[in-house]
């Protein structure tokens, strides 16, 4: 692994001298994201910076259930998390790290990014299409139960949402920009339930509404319209 990650390094470090600067997808968990190790990974996500490289953040989950509690942060952790990297990007105006800066964009009502904050049918996910082996169409990955894609369905359904409105994000001031999070990380692995990450997502909009408040009183943002 330790070989395997200093390849990967020292060909960021090509792309960046050839001025293609790659963008991260950096996997938050246990032993990168966690209180021993927040600091040493934001002065790296700082050090990738310098270099003109972006990343996205994306919490780690593990299908298997005697390996999740190994390797998955816990909601307090992963709260710990964002709220600790989503202060870091907002203090300095050169960090691109999402899902920060798609978070902003999202209340400010600059269209809904990423995925995750966006309704998604898992049977005919929008923003990922799957080529498999035998050339047949399937859906993102994360809606994958253990591995295995779903058939993808020519229609698309929204009925997770409708349901989760009315029930547990029901009054939730972020659901405009939010909506229940992705399918693919439901509570106790199931895509009906809302995301795993509840806690963490409300907590990092919190703040950055807070912030934007804080430096302009007045703005309107989506979460002030109070129609559906």
């Amino acid at each position: 692994t330790k070989a395997y990650t200093e390849t990967v390094l020292k060909n960021i470090d090509k792309m960046c001298e050839a001025k293609l600067h790659p963008g991260l997808i950096v996997v938050l968990h246990k032993y990168n994201a966690s209180k021993l190790y927040l600091s040493a990974l934001k002065d790296w996500l700082i050090e990738m910076a310098k270099k003109g490289v972006g990343a996205k953040l994306n919490f780690g989950t593990c299908d298997n259930s005697s390996l999740a509690a190994e390797i998955e942060l816990t909601p307090d952790e992963a709260s710990d998390a964002y709220l600790y990297l989503a202060q870091e990007c907002l203090d300095d105006g050169n960090l691109r790290w999402d899902p920060f800066r798609s978070m902003i964009n999202n209340l400010m009502g600059q269209g809904i990014a990423d995925c995750v904050f966006s309704p998604c049918d898992i049977y005919n996910t929008q923003a990922a299409w799957v080529v498999l082996g035998d050339g047949s169409l399937s859906n993102c990955a994360k809606t994958a139960p253990n591995g295995q894609p779903l058939t993808r369905s020519g229609q698309i359904s929204y009925e997770r949402y409708e349901v989760l409105r009315q029930t547990d994000c029901k009054d939730c001031r972020y659901w405009k920009v939010c909506y229940g999070g992705c399918p693919g990380r439901g509570i106790d692995g199931d895509w009906r339930n809302k995301d795993r990450w509840c806690r963490a997502i409300h907590l990092t909009y919190c703040f950055i509404e807070k912030r934007l408040r804080g430096m302009h009183p007045e703005i309107f943002l989506v979460n002030d319209d109070p129609d559906e």
